[in-house]
């Protein structure tokens, strides 16, 4: 790993992400407190209007790469989905563990290209991941050279 990234290189990376996105008054617009993205985007929208499922996630992948900062990516592309159940425990009113929960949600993977923007936000990003749900395996990027 360099200490220091040149601003305008380019790399090739792979990400695998869950986009989902925390609901603002979910229980009155019937969808849970972390959603899929996609589900958000379709969510009251006639089913004549279909909306593409890959957009949806690239737009989120490159929101996040926005909000972060350090890097723009380019030619990003859903390379595989799928829906997948991870395991959260949750806690009591005394604080020990009672149960554990199963949450269903989005597991893709995204290739594509970025060009380094700032060389500290950068290795930030790195070292944090995108999005959530990063405790079990998510959001890490993976580089390759070239671009």
């Amino acid at each position: 790993m360099p200490e220091r990234w040149t601003v305008g290189r380019r790399y090739r990376f792979e990400a695998r992400c869950r986009p989902v996105v925390r609901v603002s008054n979910a229980e009155a617009r019937g969808l849970p407190r972390e959603c899929d993205v996609f589900r958000v985007a379709v969510h009251g929208v006639p089913k004549e209007k279909p909306i593409d499922r890959s957009e949806v996630y690239r737009k989120w992948l490159c929101e996040e790469f926005c909000r972060r900062g350090g890097a723009e990516p380019a030619d990003v592309r859903m390379r595989r989905f799928r829906l997948e159940k991870v395991f959260r425990r949750r806690k009591n009113a005394e604080g020990r563990t009672e149960k554990r929960a199963t949450i269903t949600g989005p597991d893709v993977t995204f290739v594509g290209t970025l060009a380094i923007t700032d060389s500290d936000k950068f290795t930030a990003l790195l070292a944090r991941g995108l999005g959530r749900h990063r405790a079990f395996g998510f959001g890490m990027l993976l580089l390759a050279p070239g671009g």
